[in-house]
């Protein structure tokens, strides 16, 4: 998983930083940052261990807020507007050239605020941290969801890029138990660029077949149909020798808080302030609380 070996680096970055003496002692700060970036070392067979030993570390380090103040900062490491997302969907719309209507990002670190506190739910989410945000900034959540459902209906889940993936995958599939598994050091994978990675997969499993199919070179290409779901047309698309590629359905609102917004009351005695679940004063967030991408890719060499 990508969250583990994240924490391999965070503990190389800490280590380096200790070394270089820019921070002082700075891989006192691992286990708290780890935590942040890997939830599931809370959700494991050592939980409890985990968590005391988390809870002496905050204290001892004189960590203000101590185990409230991190599970404060989850939301902004995982969560439905986290960095990771306002990095991502910016970038890769930017280099890949899809228009979005912009991310108010600076809006959101500013205006959207984690707080403490019990709320019941029935999926799956935290009970103790929920968002909150003015009722005004309503749109700036609807303009960041939105701009994910553009970069997962014209890129992630792009026909062809669906299809490529599959056919790597069907070739690593056969090659990989062949070879074994290889080993990977911290200096291979420092320098895997995408064309590092392709040439370390022609190396180690003599995976060939992946440059060819990226070049299309002849006996190589392949057609691509995307269609929505249940369209039936199955019978006759098999029978014209296309096979259907195995998608994930991906939900919109993955690792969500509870998201609340809120507006002051009336002026006179004993108003009182609306709250408002996000996808109750929203039109559109229930929609994409319910939305899981997904469409049927079809693919078939190419004649």
């Amino acid at each position: 998983h990508h969250e583990d070996v994240s924490v391999l680096y965070v503990h190389r970055i800490l280590r380096d930083l200790e070394e270089t003496g820019q921070v002082v002692a700075a891989t006192r700060f691992f286990l708290p940052v780890s935590i942040l970036i890997n939830k599931r070392m809370l959700a494991g067979n050592l939980r409890s261990e985990v968590r005391t030993e988390l809870e002496a570390l905050l204290k001892k380090q004189g960590i203000r807020g101590g185990l409230s103040m991190l599970r404060l900062l989850s939301p902004l490491i995982s969560g439905p507007f986290d960095v990771d997302r306002a990095d991502y969907i910016q970038r890769d719309g930017r280099n890949c050239g899809v228009p979005l209507g912009g991310i108010e990002w600076r809006r959101i670190v500013r205006k959207v605020m984690p707080c403490l506190a019990v709320h019941e739910n029935d999926r799956g989410e935290p009970s103790d941290v929920v968002l909150v945000s003015n009722l005004k900034n309503q749109h700036v959540l609807d303009d960041f969801i939105f701009s994910l459902f553009q970069m997962y209906a014209q890129v992630y889940l792009h026909p062809k890029i669906v299809a490529f993936e599959d056919q790597v995958r069907r070739e690593l599939d056969e090659k990989v138990p062949k070879q074994g598994k290889p080993t990977v050091t911290f200096a291979v994978h420092e320098g895997l660029s995408d064309e590092a990675f392709r040439l370390w997969l022609e190396k180690e499993f003599g995976a060939m077949e992946i440059r060819k199919t990226l070049f299309r070179q002849p006996g190589y290409r392949f057609q691509v149909l995307g269609l929505p779901d249940g369209r039936g047309r199955e019978a006759g698309l098999q029978h014209e020798g296309y096979r259907c590629v195995e998608t994930q359905d991906r939900p919109m609102l993955k690792d969500a808080a509870g998201v609340f917004l809120f507006s002051p009351g009336g002026s006179g005695k004993g108003g009182q302030p609306v709250v408002l679940p996000w996808k109750v004063a929203s039109p559109i967030a229930e929609v994409f609380h319910s939305i899981h991408h997904s469409s049927e890719i079809w693919i078939r060499p190419e004649p």
